[in-house]
């Protein structure tokens, strides 16, 4: 399984405290023979069906999964787009201020990714969507 740190996870769910090992579930690249050989996600489905989690699935899947290798933020930015973001995952952030609180903006939300993430560089594909849905 192949996965980029999550980024708030990386600091507070580590598998192992010497290292950065804890993955978003967000954008993963699986190796699906070996899977369903180990019967991993069987066991994530179980341990979500038993066990009380922050973030269920990822949290499984950091504990199951034993042979992760981590690929670099560019495949999941969680957090502000830059230069070489190849996909950019829309997920919850926290903010300090003026009160500590969370931000969810999802890219359909047009106004809020316009006036709180002050995000501009999807402009071109959210019109050419709502114009095929005008037709």
């Amino acid at each position: 399984m192949f996965g980029s740190l999550d980024y708030y996870g990386k600091w507070f769910f580590k598998n192992n405290i010497f290292k950065f090992d804890y993955i978003n579930s967000g954008v993963l690249l699986l190796n699906l023979k070996k899977i369903k050989e180990t019967g991993s996600f069987k066991k994530c489905i179980k341990m979500c069906m038993e066990k009380e989690m922050f973030m269920p699935d990822q949290s499984a899947i950091n504990k199951i999964i034993e042979n992760k290798k981590i690929v670099e933020r560019k495949y999941n930015e969680q957090r502000k787009l830059k230069k070489d973001t190849v996909f950019q995952h829309f997920t919850t952030t926290f903010r300090l201020f003026p009160v500590f609180h969370s931000v969810t903006i999802k890219p359909w939300d047009i106004d809020k990714l316009h006036n709180k993430l002050k995000i501009f560089e999807y402009d071109d594909i959210l019109e050419e969507y709502q114009n095929m849905n005008q037709e």
